[in-house]
C-alpha cells in the first residue's frame, strides 16, 4: 500500500512540474495587452498566472530604441536586451517615464528587477517591443522577488 501512494505521489509531482512553466496569461502566442505612454510601450500579462514560471528574471530596466521596456542581463559588452512582459496589474506612469509594479513600487529605466518567470517567442510582437536579441526572446516576468 505505501509502495502505491509513494507512486501516486512521485506521479502528482511529475504532472504539477511538468505544469511549470507551461502556463502563461499573456497568450504567448499573440501579441500580450499593451500600455503605451509618452513614445514609450509595456507589455502586461493579461490576468494572473495560473501557472507560474519559476526561471530567474533579473537585470536592469532599459528601453529598446522603440522605446519599449525591456530587461538588460549579461556582462557589459555581452549583454542582452529583452523586452519584457511585467506582472498583471503593472500599470506605465501618463508620462510613460515610469511604471508601478504590484509589489515593487515605481521603477524605470536604470532601475534592477528581480524576480521569476522565464523567456520565451512571441509570435507577433508589438512593432516597438521586436526584438533583435540574440534568442529572439522575451522576458515573462511573473512574480517580484
Amino acid at each position: 500500500m505505501r509502495r502505491r501512494a509513494l507512486v501516486a505521489l512521485i506521479g502528482a509531482g511529475c504532472v504539477s512540474v511538468g505544469l511549470v512553466g507551461c502556463g502563461s496569461s499573456s497568450g504567448i502566442a499573440g501579441s500580450p495587452p499593451l500600455q503605451e505612454a509618452n513614445g514609450h510601450t509595456i507589455m502586461v500579462a493579461a490576468e494572473y498566472p495560473n501557472a507560474v514560471m519559476e526561471a530567474l528574471v533579473t537585470g536592469t530596466l532599459t528601453l529598446t530604441d522603440g522605446g519599449c521596456f525591456a530587461i538588460e542581463a549579461g556582462e557589459a559588452g555581452e549583454s542582452t536586451a529583452s523586452p519584457v512582459e511585467f506582472p498583471f496589474g503593472s500599470r506605465l506612469s501618463a508620462d510613460g517615464e515610469s511604471l508601478d509594479v504590484p509589489g515593487l513600487g515605481s521603477l524605470g529605466a536604470g532601475d534592477a528587477v528581480e524576480g521569476s518567470g522565464g523567456y520565451l517567442s512571441i509570435s507577433a510582437p508589438p512593432p516597438a517591443c521586436r526584438t533583435d536579441n540574440t534568442y529572439d526572446e522575451y522576458a515573462i516576468w511573473q512574480t517580484v522577488g
